[in-house]
């Protein structure tokens, strides 16, 4: 177990020093560099005594749906929560795992996990963090139907004292470990939580980070302070406030005016205007997440046969459509899971776009006339432009595709209902940085997000034996195979690896980009010069 570990660590760095940037290539001066994973910077080493601002302000598209860490898991919410709340693991920009609230870890044998907790950690209301915390923490998540919890025995985690947790699982689950970084498994005090009860916590939470919650409207802004009696290096600004501010176009005004400091979601048509202001630095990360169609593999139409399901992917350009929709910001994706995360591997036989390839399998299928089918998005600019130009290189191919715009929570609900449909257009965040985060929630039979209502028995053995598996030569094979079969069935297309772009002003110094969204404010300041 312990050598699968190191494996695992020295694959996440090589990965992380492999990731592609995507981009237009060129960036600011004071931004982003090379378009990969960096922080802001805005000459620091010529800092001296400039004063800062005592507030940071953001601004971000959506409200967050709850402050409870393990409820949500949306990057609109952990954007904020981040801060609130630690992980016993994280991630740095670059994907290299660090410790948190865990001083250290390990696996006792296959089926135990130890946690080491730091001392003299606290929450917001001075409360010690203990592994009573932790294990409270586990629970909750547990109560969620987490696919975690189906290999460890929630009931029988074990304070071996106050700051040691014994993990016990049923079966071996070797990648679980990259699991504590995420976000979701941020912990909770438990005296406090279960004095207030979970909507009391929700309306009023306290955590172990870096900020604590100062006050809030909801879908207007919420205002962190600075917690004072942080474990590790306090936040160097006092205030952090994040503004919902849904018009895309607007937060870069908002940027370009100082209204705010920093513009999360930045519109693909603004990049270059944010490029060109000496006023700003542009800033950008490979992320985690990626960009795919699911393709109804129970459908009436022809989508049944996975020929036609390969001659959709070969008929679409991805490259063209990362140009033109993107404007080059993100990397065409042969593969459902991001290029970014660990155990990724490249398919042997990727479906590029290839036209008359993608005739002869339709002709092979007994579909050269072609069918219609709708296709499914949610109403966002992006989605919607990604669909029409989908639409028109399905044309070619003689598949009169139906473009249907819905609200999202419909699309799931009618999808999860069995409604019939032809694709579906969504995203995935792999929040773990771990392929499993991924793997465990698309495709396997059964799974709540396996949109495409995808079941095979070979996929199926692969990906059970491939969670249990601690030997890396069998954990290889085993994941190679997971992935060309993937290929091969096409129960999901994948059109490309998200690049996240970001505005700021240029004298924002010390910002953390994260690959999963959740950046860091903690050690950021605004020169107020």
């Amino acid at each position: 177990m312990k050598k699968l570990t190191a494996l695992l660590l020295m694959t996440a760095v090589s990965l992380s020093l492999a990731a592609c940037s995507g981009g237009s290539g060129e960036t600011a001066d004071q931004g982003a560099g090379d378009g990969g994973s960096q922080s802001a910077s805005s000459g620091a080493e010529n800092s001296g005594d400039r004063p800062i601002k005592d507030e940071i302000v953001f601004a971000q598209s959506s409200d967050l749906t709850t402050m409870n860490p393990y409820i949500g898991t949306q990057e609109r919410a952990y954007s904020l929560t981040n801060h609130m709340y630690d992980t016993l693991l994280e991630f740095d920009s670059e994907m290299n795992m660090h410790n948190s609230l865990a001083e250290s870890y390990e696996w006792l044998d296959d089926l135990t996990l130890q946690i080491k907790l730091r001392e003299g950690v606290t929450f917001h209301n001075g409360d010690p963090l203990t592994a009573e915390d932790v294990i409270f923490t586990f629970e909750k998540r547990a109560e969620r139907g987490s696919a975690y919890a189906n290999y460890i025995d929630v009931a029988g985690m074990e304070a071996q004292d106050d700051l040691t947790v014994i993990v016990p699982f049923t079966s071996p689950h070797p990648s679980f470990i990259y699991q504590l970084t995420d976000p979701a498994f941020g912990i909770v005090p438990k005296n406090y939580f279960e004095s207030v009860g979970e909507e009391g916590f929700a309306k009023d939470p306290i955590g172990s980070g870096p900020y604590k919650l100062k006050e809030y409207v909801t879908g207007d802004y919420y205002t962190l302070e600075r917690y004072e009696d942080y474990w590790g290096e306090p936040a160097k600004t006092q205030y952090l406030t994040m503004r919902i501010v849904p018009e895309a176009g607007q937060r870069t005004i908002m940027l370009e005016t100082g209204e705010i400091d920093v513009a999360y979601e930045v519109p693909y048509v603004d990049a270059a205007k944010i490029q060109d202001n000496p006023d700003l630095q542009f800033l950008s990360t490979p992320s985690t997440k990626i960009v795919m169609f699911y393709v109804n593999t129970q459908s009436a139409t022809p989508l049944h046969d996975k020929r036609v399901r390969q001659a959709i992917e070969y008929a679409i350009d991805k490259e063209g459509i990362v140009e033109a929709v993107c404007y080059g910001y993100g990397s065409p994706a042969y593969a459902i899971v991001p290029d970014t995360v660990i155990e990724y591997l490249p398919v042997e036989e990727p479906h590029i776009y290839n036209l008359d390839k993608a005739k002869e399998l339709m002709e092979e299928a007994g579909c050269a006339d072609g069918f219609s089918m709708e296709i499914w998005t949610s109403s966002s600019q992006t989605n919607t432009e990604i669909c029409q130009v989908v639409q028109e290189q399905l044309a070619a191919i003689n598949i009169d595709a139906e473009i249907l715009v819905q609200d999202s929570n419909t699309i799931d609900t009618r999808i999860d209902a069995g409604d019939e449909f032809g694709m579906s257009l969504h995203f995935y965040s792999c929040n773990s940085g771990h392929a499993e985060y991924t793997l465990s929630n698309i495709l396997p039979t059964g799974m709540a997000r396996n949109d495409s209502r995808f079941s095979n028995a070979e996929y199926d053995a692969a990906y059970n034996e491939w969670l249990i598996t601690t030997d890396e030569e069998k954990r290889a094979e085993l994941l190679k195979s997971m992935y060309e079969l993937q290929n091969d069935e096409t129960p999901v297309i994948p059109l490309y690896n998200e690049e996240k772009i970001l505005g700021a002003t240029k004298n924002l110094d010390g910002f953390e980009l994260s690959r999963i969204g959740a950046h860091k404010f903690d050690q950021a300041v605004v020169y107020a010069d």
